[in-house]
């Protein structure tokens, strides 16, 4: 996905990684949100424990991906 210097928009992706994250790990779970420079792009990635996506609506979540031009 690559976003253009929306910070408004960026901030509000990363929110809702976030308390998706924090909504679906277990107590006890563990959430990692982590921030890496790679060449001339910045990454963000959030991971959890959580039981993840049903493998039967993953496809259709993937189709919603949205990039910024």
């Amino acid at each position: 996905m690559s976003i253009v210097r929306d910070p408004d928009w960026l901030f509000q992706a990363f929110a809702n990684l976030l308390a998706n994250a924090i909504k679906c790990t277990p107590v006890g779970g563990i959430i990692s949100a982590r921030c890496t420079q790679l060449n001339d792009k910045t990454c963000f990635s959030v991971s959890d424990s959580g039981p993840g996506i049903d493998p039967a609506i993953r496809i259709e979540c993937s189709k919603d991906s949205t990039v910024r031009n």
